[in-house]
């Protein structure tokens, strides 16, 4: 093998250009294709961090479970082992004094409240100190905090007596009981805090304005999910029909799902990762069959080689040996090359990945080569050497002596046999290539579309800054109102500023939360059947601000003030779907709502344009937009359309809150236009890496046609110079190499094409407003592949075009 081995690299050395060719084109699969592994490794296929990971799953019913729903799983069900409950991440207002002892200054910080035996399930210590305990959330227990190990060393220095410090967190003191270690990034990575969870076991049914829990169990041993899944159905139908013994309990249930732990985290990115990796091994197959490509090319220069090597004695075996001694040897510098070029490429997915697709992976933030991806890089690299070799070997192998003497010492591997296998190698390789362009080309219309959608407001020159008010020393209306208003007075004396108001929640921004309303002209089913609606705070010129367009009555004004009559506007959406006896809209007005809570009842004054909360593909949903002045405002966000953008916003902004109460945090400030773009970040991220791919695979099919080419032009110079003696004219024999390439080319995309429609197919859940087989697609990209491979045979065409029959006839 060594003696093979070093024979290889002589040979190999002898031959550059096809060994720099070779090694470039494997190096180039090879890299792109670990880089994606290792992603792919960290968040879809590695077990997370937890003692017994297997059995960890997570219990979703929709938007998430109420409490006595949770308690009621955790005391009947056999399945489970243990069940806790984490909420949803939120940011909240901390106050934390330093281990240097300096004045604490108000910072925004995320925060989830979890039961007191989630670490335990887990199988989760914590670093210092402990972890929170089930006692920790009974009505009436000290309030106490965990942190993480980010959040301790940023805030405290890493102080190893943070224990029993207190940090005070929206208004209320906390003890500090526990850091976790590093690592531990549950429910996210970006979760600061953990606070007890104080659940209310009475509350069954998870209206949208109660707590909502998402459950997290362990298994029993030998207890599959769908067994866990079909005893919780069981549980929460049961609850529902006793509890709510109309057509309500038939909602109880019907979206519950029981799924191991590790996918559900990894449930937003599985589809983008999935599809990034099928793209990236179709491009190292396409670097394959185009390093296999020239080594048949080579092969058949080396029938001399060959066949003296077989008149002296070499066995089949050890030809075949030989050759694929060199693929080794390729295969080892291709995968030096190929890990220096994933590691660039992992560097760079990282940087590029889009906020939140791997969010509360464990992992995830810090991708990178290890081990793992590096035995990937050697083993891809040496089955791509290998296979890339193999078949040149084998036909080069077969050699006769008597056919390859009398014949100029050409050999099998130079006559059509070879000529044919080498056009299906590129046929092969232009087929995947219109593959990965027509899936490129799919996910590059979707985005164009997607990006084209109305949001139903306009972001230009709108700013937006959250400014919360802590809970603790802001506890009544009047406070807020107070501090709200002169907020709002100063920042409309701003420079830059056009207009400027608050709201609860800004599209694309965050804030606001989801309720439901009673409405007065349908009376409320038996068993609750209440509206879904999403409840939004604003004051007058928050429309104006966002530009968005009234289509009935009037917007919040100054004349709705506190103790006025409650009135609210309602969107188009919510006007259509609550009260469908209106086709105008003006028949809503009027109309009265309230909350469940037997509240006073909102007059609904005006209908505004649908707005597009935080996703362009998502569909409107219906809004109810109150004065603030006649709610209870506590995490208001600033709105100011006007020349003055974040960066000058943002201290100016600050000087003002802190002028009017130091201990009031002001949160991100961002261009709204900034949130809409990177609203679209993975479908853009996946569609550049794609057709960063699809390019590549051009590439490597333009070289493959060209190969192909120029290797039957050099082959048939005898027929050639024959042709051109017997008064063949250049033109005609450019077209018959042109067309040559072009049959050759027409085949692969042919077949390319019904690939296309099938990874259309295929990827149609990451498409938006694009048919998964789209004809104007699929004809951009065979146009593109054919102009490709007459580029490619055009210099063929040329060269043969100017051989001398003369110089040809005396070479044979």
């Amino acid at each position: 093998m060594l003696t093979s081995v070093r024979l290889a690299w002589r040979t190999l050395r002898r031959s550059p250009a096809y060994l720099a060719a070779a090694v470039l084109t494997l190096a180039l699969g090879i890299g792109a294709t670990t880089a994606l592994f290792g992603v792919v490794d960290r968040v879809l296929v590695r077990p997370l961090p937890y003692h017994d990971p297997a059995r960890l799953v997570r219990v979703w019913d929709g938007a998430g479970m109420a409490d006595g729903l949770l308690e009621d799983v955790r005391r009947q069900s056999t399945a489970y082992a243990a069940v806790a409950g984490f909420g949803y991440v939120n940011d909240v207002t901390v106050l934390a004094r330093g281990a240097a002892g300096r004045a604490p200054s108000p910072g925004r910080s995320p925060a989830t409240a979890v039961t007191g035996n989630l670490f335990e399930t887990l199988g989760a210590p914590a670093a210092i100190g402990r972890t929170l305990l089930p006692d920790d959330g009974r009505p009436g227990a000290p309030l106490v905090a965990v942190l993480s190990d980010a959040f301790w060393r940023e805030r405290f220095g890493a102080d190893p007596r943070v224990i029993g410090r207190q940090v005070t967190i929206d208004g209320e003191p906390h003890e500090v009981v526990g850091v976790m270690p590093a690592e531990f990034h549950f429910p996210s990575a970006s979760v600061a805090i953990w606070t007890p969870a104080h659940l209310d076991p009475t509350n069954r049914v998870n209206y949208w304005w109660m707590w909502r829990l998402n459950a997290l169990a362990r298994l029993k041993p030998g207890v599959t999910s769908a067994r866990a899944e079909a005893e919780t159905r069981g549980i929460v139908g049961r609850a529902g029909r006793q509890d709510f013994p109309s057509r309500m309990q038939d909602d109880f249930g019907r979206d519950l799902r029981v799924l191991p732990l590790q996918a559900a985290l990894a449930g937003r990115a599985r589809t983008t990762l999935v599809l990034l990796f099928g793209g990236v091994v179709v491009m190292l197959v396409v670097a394959v069959v185009n390093a296999t490509g020239l080594a048949l090319v080579r092969a058949a220069g080396r029938a001399r080689e060959l066949t003296v090597r077989a008149a002296v004695g070499a066995g089949r075996g050890r030809l075949v040996a030989q050759l694929v001694s060199e693929g080794v040897v390729v295969a080892g510098l291709a995968a030096m090359l190929g890990t220096v070029l994933a590691w660039a490429l992992t560097r760079a997915l990282a940087a590029a990945l889009p906020p939140g697709l791997t969010e509360g992976v464990p992992g995830a933030e810090s991708l990178g080569l290890d081990a793992r991806a590096l035995l990937f890089a050697c083993a891809a690299a040496l089955a791509a050497g290998v296979g890339a070799a193999l078949l040149p070997a084998l036909g080069a192998s077969r050699v006769d002596l008597r056919g390859a003497l009398t014949d100029g010492a050409r050999g099998t591997t130079g006559g059509a046999g070879g000529r044919r296998g080498l056009a299906r190698l590129v046929a092969a390789q232009v087929a995947l290539g219109v593959v990965l362009a027509a899936r490129a080309g799919l996910l590059a219309t979707s985005l164009a579309r997607l990006r084209a959608v109305d949001p139903g407001f306009r972001a230009d020159r709108v700013t937006v800054a959250n400014v919360p008010l802590p809970s603790g020393s802001y506890n009544d209306a009047v406070r807020g109102y107070a501090f709200y208003d002169a907020l709002l007075a100063r920042v409309r004396a701003l420079p830059g500023v056009d207009v400027a108001a608050l709201a609860s929640e800004v599209p694309f921004a965050g804030g606001g939360g989801g309720g439901v309303f009673e409405i007065e002209a349908h009376p409320r089913p038996v068993g609750g059947q209440w509206s879904g609606v999403s409840y939004v705070d604003v004051t007058p010129g928050t429309a104006r601000a966002l530009g968005i367009p009234l289509v009935a009555g009037r917007y919040v004004g100054d004349a709705d003030r506190t103790g006025g009559p409650p009135v609210g506007v309602v969107d188009a959406i919510a006007a259509h779907k609550y009260w469908p006896e209106f086709a105008d809209p003006h028949g809503v007005l009027g109309q009265r709502v309230r909350r469940p809570d037997g509240s006073a009842w909102i007059t609904i004054v005006g209908v505004v344009g649908n707005v597009r909360r935080d996703s362009l593909s998502a569909e409107p949903q219906p809004t109810l937009y109150l004065p603030m002045v006649q709610d209870a405002p506590h995490d208001m966000h600033v709105v100011t359309r006007g020349s003055l953008d974040a960066a000058r916003l943002a201290p100016a902004l600050r000087r003002v809150v802190a002028e009017l109460d130091p201990a009031v945090p002001v949160g991100t400030v961002r261009g709204l236009a900034a949130a809409v773009d990177d609203s679209a970040a993975r479908a853009r991220f996946v569609t550049q890496v794609l057709v960063a791919f699809a390019a590549a695979a051009v590439l490597l099919a333009a070289v493959g046609v060209y190969g192909v080419a120029a290797f039957a032009v050099a082959r048939r110079t005898r027929e050639v110079g024959v042709r051109v003696a017997l008064g063949a004219a250049p033109a005609a024999i450019r077209a018959m190499v042109l067309r040559d390439g072009g049959r050759l080319a027409a085949r692969g995309v042919a077949v390319g094409l019904v690939g296309a429609v099938a990874a259309g197919w295929l990827a149609r859940g990451a498409l938006y407003g694009v048919a998964p087989v789209e004809p104007g697609v699929l004809a951009a990209v065979a146009a593109l592949f054919g102009a490709v491979a007459l580029a490619a045979t055009a210099l063929p065409a040329r060269r043969a075009a100017r051989i001398d029959p003369l110089v040809a006839l005396r070479a044979e």
